[in-house]
Protein backbone atom coordinates (compact mmCIF):
# COMPACT_ATOMS: atom_id res chain seq x y z
CA UNK A 1 0.00 0.00 0.00
CA UNK A 2 1.24 3.28 -1.01
CA UNK A 3 -1.30 5.65 0.70
CA UNK A 4 0.19 6.50 3.75
CA UNK A 5 -2.44 8.06 5.77
CA UNK A 6 -4.32 5.02 5.20
CA UNK A 7 -1.70 2.83 6.66
CA UNK A 8 -1.14 4.97 9.85
CA UNK A 9 -5.01 4.80 10.30
CA UNK A 10 -4.86 1.56 10.06
CA UNK A 11 -1.83 0.92 12.13
CA UNK A 12 -3.09 3.30 14.52
CA UNK A 13 -6.51 0.91 14.28
CA UNK A 14 -4.71 -2.72 15.28
CA UNK A 15 -3.12 -0.99 18.04
CA UNK A 16 -6.03 -0.52 20.05
CA UNK A 17 -7.41 -3.71 19.09
CA UNK A 18 -7.94 -5.83 22.56
CA UNK A 19 -5.98 -9.53 22.56
CA UNK A 20 -4.00 -8.52 19.31
CA UNK A 21 -0.87 -10.76 19.45
CA UNK A 22 2.24 -9.44 17.51
CA UNK A 23 4.83 -12.25 16.45
CA UNK A 24 8.04 -11.78 15.44
CA UNK A 25 9.57 -13.29 12.45
CA UNK A 26 12.17 -16.35 13.33
CA UNK A 27 14.51 -17.90 11.11
CA UNK A 28 12.75 -21.46 10.84
CA UNK A 29 9.75 -19.38 9.18
CA UNK A 30 12.09 -19.04 6.18
CA UNK A 31 11.96 -22.39 5.40
CA UNK A 32 8.17 -23.10 6.14
CA UNK A 33 7.35 -19.86 4.01
CA UNK A 34 9.01 -21.63 0.80
CA UNK A 35 7.04 -24.93 1.35
CA UNK A 36 3.83 -22.51 1.96
CA UNK A 37 4.80 -20.84 -1.49
CA UNK A 38 4.85 -23.94 -3.22
CA UNK A 39 1.83 -25.56 -1.60
CA UNK A 40 -0.82 -22.81 -1.65
CA UNK A 41 0.79 -21.29 -5.02
CA UNK A 42 2.15 -17.68 -2.65
CA UNK A 43 4.54 -15.07 -3.16
CA UNK A 44 7.61 -14.83 -0.57
CA UNK A 45 5.95 -12.03 1.44
CA UNK A 46 2.45 -13.84 1.94
CA UNK A 47 4.18 -16.82 2.47
CA UNK A 48 6.17 -15.44 5.62
CA UNK A 49 3.01 -13.65 7.26
CA UNK A 50 1.38 -17.30 6.43
CA UNK A 51 4.05 -19.23 8.25
CA UNK A 52 3.79 -17.10 11.37
CA UNK A 53 0.51 -17.27 11.58
CA UNK A 54 0.57 -20.65 11.58
CA UNK A 55 3.39 -21.17 13.71
CA UNK A 56 1.33 -18.72 16.41
CA UNK A 57 -1.69 -20.78 16.13
CA UNK A 58 -4.44 -18.16 14.10
CA UNK A 59 -7.21 -18.83 12.84
CA UNK A 60 -7.69 -15.98 10.80
CA UNK A 61 -5.89 -13.84 8.08
CA UNK A 62 -6.47 -9.67 8.02
CA UNK A 63 -6.09 -9.03 4.63
CA UNK A 64 -7.67 -7.73 1.60
CA UNK A 65 -5.37 -10.30 -0.24
CA UNK A 66 -7.39 -13.23 -1.78
CA UNK A 67 -4.57 -14.63 -2.21
CA UNK A 68 -4.99 -15.91 1.60
CA UNK A 69 -7.94 -17.70 0.17
CA UNK A 70 -5.98 -20.93 -0.98
CA UNK A 71 -4.81 -21.29 2.63
CA UNK A 72 -6.42 -23.08 5.96
CA UNK A 73 -6.50 -19.72 7.37
CA UNK A 74 -10.07 -17.50 7.33
CA UNK A 75 -9.23 -14.66 5.39
CA UNK A 76 -11.13 -10.69 7.16
CA UNK A 77 -10.82 -7.83 5.33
Amino acid sequence: MKNVEFVEKLASAFRELRGLEVVDLESRDHASAIELMKKYMLDLEDALHLSVALRAGARRMVSNDADFDRTPLTRVF
